[in-house]
């Protein structure tokens, strides 16, 4: 699982948050194994169940209710990479090995 933590600095206090991925897909709490929650001007996004689709960027819009124009934004990129195998196997000299990248 991994979280991120978007952050609100200044006097006003966003009406709302948006959460995307890779620019196009919207992000839903509750759907994909996302849970998004927003308190005291900090926005969090909680991915369970990750695997390497998972990598890319993530963007938070505030959405100011009061100034129309105005929307900051964050990204952040997260790279998801695969665990190595808990016990590896050894070989022994003059053992054929076949290694593949996926």
């Amino acid at each position: 699982q991994f979280s991120i933590k978007c952050t609100f600095t200044g006097n006003e206090t966003p009406s709302e948050v948006k959460w995307s991925f890779n620019t196009a897909t919207s992000i839903t709490s509750g759907k994909d194994g996302y849970t998004l929650a927003f308190a005291n001007k900090v926005a969090t996004l909680t991915k369970t169940s990750i695997g390497i689709a998972n990598t890319g960027t993530y963007k938070c819009l505030f959405d100011m209710a009061t100034k129309k124009n105005y929307l900051p934004s964050s990204e952040s990129k997260i790279y998801v990479v695969r665990k190595a195998s808990k016990s590896p196997k050894t070989y022994t000299t003059g053992s054929a090995v076949t290694l593949s990248c996926v």
